[in-house]
């Protein structure tokens, strides 16, 4: 219940109907919502947004209390999605701020923050849709962001769009170096971070990087720089 011509004193909010935050959107739903932001894919967003602005109606009359909080938590949840301060996170904070002023029931406020999210995805493809190698700057991307899993060429592909197929020739044509090397190259560059910022140790950090193998970690590491973990420790912590 969002007041506007009125004022509810403390008893008549004592009697309205109160709900947890998961009755609106679960912890999984709101992490599923943010890799559609992450990755543009608007199709499923609807989709999620369509589940939660149906429960949405159903709690239009509870505590204000309770409103608030669904608000917020949805709303702050989303906003992690882009660096705190950036452009885009300025336009989108004072766009879902205002979500919540212009609406007159809860579930208005719900469709409000979808209409949002939704015209910045389309002006988000289309931007990118503009520019040139879009593909592999999704890859490149999703690699930079899940570098420490056993990720795939088939994943990407599949975050980026395209076939596995397409993909491989992107990375080469237009990085001039195979997936599996660029996969590499990123992990072995978080991996000398941590050996000069940390004190993990080499097992520790090549499983952080995603190698479950300490020696093939090492192999690697030192024929891309020329020297073992350790020494690179020694040299630049």
């Amino acid at each position: 219940m969002l007041a506007r011509n009125g004022v509810l004193d403390y008893d008549q909010i004592c009697t309205l109907p109160r709900f947890e935050r998961d009755e609106l959107v679960t912890e999984k739903e709101l992490q599923q919502l943010m890799e559609c932001i992450k990755y543009l894919r608007a199709g499923e967003f609807g989709d999620l947004f369509q589940r939660i602005y149906q429960r949405s109606g159903a709690l239009n009359h509870s505590n204000p209390e309770d409103i608030m909080f669904g608000f917020f938590y949805l709303r702050c949840g989303l906003m992690e999605c882009f660096e705190e301060h950036s452009p885009v996170w300025e336009r989108m904070n004072v766009d879902t701020y205002y979500a919540y002023l212009n609406a007159r029931s809860f579930q208005q406020v719900i469709k409000n923050i979808y209409l949002s999210y939704q015209k910045y995805m389309q002006e988000e493809q289309k931007r990118l849709k503009e520019k040139k190698g879009k593909p592999i700057l999704l890859a490149a991307r999703y690699v930079k962001e899940h570098y420490a899993d056993q990720i795939s060429l088939e994943e990407v592909a599949e975050a980026s769009n395209v076939s596995p197929t397409y993909l491989s020739k992107l990375f080469k044509n237009e990085m001039q170096v195979g997936f599996n090397d660029y996969l590499t190259q990123v992990r072995l560059e978080e991996s000398e971070k941590l050996l000069a910022e940390t004190n993990l140790s080499v097992r520790e950090i090549a499983a952080k990087v995603g190698y479950l193998d300490e020696k093939y970690y090492s192999k690697l590491f030192k024929k891309s720089t020329g020297i073992k973990p350790t020494e690179y420790r020694r040299i630049y912590s």
